[in-house]
């Protein structure tokens, strides 16, 4: 739990190492987020490939694996698992189509058809879903300050609003991702639907009509590679005083690999 109270120094030495390349705390005024050094090689033990053009090939282990298909601006993701020792036949997943900066515009999966827009800086701003809302992020100084859904009875907007830390995300990790897009974790960090925070994150929290935050809040703990690269998040979630993590409870923890972009 040290490693926590321990960030600040870490980001110190983080950020001089940026600095070379970007003197803005990692920000890229013309294109959004920040100038990536490094690309993910691996999100909880599953691996992704690229090809020669630098976008991802695959995605997977010895048990299930996906291949990423380009056909100009359209991307089709096909799906095999192993079944008995044996492959399955592969499926089509997902087919998408892309934007100039290769973000998904539009998604189709089984009878879904997921629509996405985003501003000029690259980050998704709003989802539709079969031709209703499903949800908006709100960005600030190149980070997800929020990203919203209805309640679950769809009465009225709520909000996870974020608070990020003074160290820059190196890799681009998709911690604080819009979950009511319908996306999973890999396709995020596959950068499929844009930028994400220039910063680390720090803690999220529901806040509920009428600007009501919820009692318990996500925080957030690293651990980071020599390059300053997150290497595992660990998620904690209850009632966080901001001194300690007293009455907080492990919730989720996911890991990562990175390589240098050549």
């Amino acid at each position: 739990m040290k490693k926590f109270f321990v960030i600040a120094a870490i980001a110190a030495v983080a950020l001089v190492a940026c600095k070379k390349d970007d003197e803005n705390n990692g920000k890229n005024e013309d294109k959004g987020g920040i100038k990536l050094e490094y690309r993910i090689t691996s999100l909880d033990g599953k691996a992704f490939t690229y090809n020669a053009d630098g976008k991802v090939a695959s995605y997977g282990n010895d048990e299930e694996i996906r291949t990423f298909v380009y056909e100009g601006n359209k991307l089709t993701i096909k799906d095999k698992w192993k079944e008995d020792g044996n492959w399955s036949e592969e499926i089509v997943e997902y087919e998408m189509t892309l934007n100039e900066q290769g973000f998904a515009t539009e998604v189709k999966y089984g009878d879904h058809v997921v629509t996405i827009t985003y501003d000029k800086n690259g980050f998704f701003t709003e989802a539709v879903k079969d031709g209703a809302k499903c949800t908006e992020q709100t960005i600030e100084d190149n980070n997800v300050l929020a990203w919203g859904r209805y309640d679950k009875d769809h009465d009225f907007w709520r909000q996870k609003k974020a608070t990020y830390l003074e160290k820059v995300n190196v890799g681009q990790v998709q911690t604080h991702w819009a979950e009511d897009l319908g996306m999973k974790r890999w396709m995020h960090e596959a950068r499929l639907f844009g930028n994400t925070s220039v910063n680390v994150l720090e803690t999220c929290r529901w806040w509920n009509y009428g600007d009501e935050p919820a009692a318990k809040t996500a925080v957030y703990d690293y651990e980071f590679d020599a390059n300053g690269c997150i290497t595992k998040e660990t998620k904690y979630y209850g009632e966080w005083n901001e001194t300690d993590l007293t009455g907080l409870d492990f919730d989720d923890e996911h890991t990562f690999t990175w390589e240098k972009i050549k």
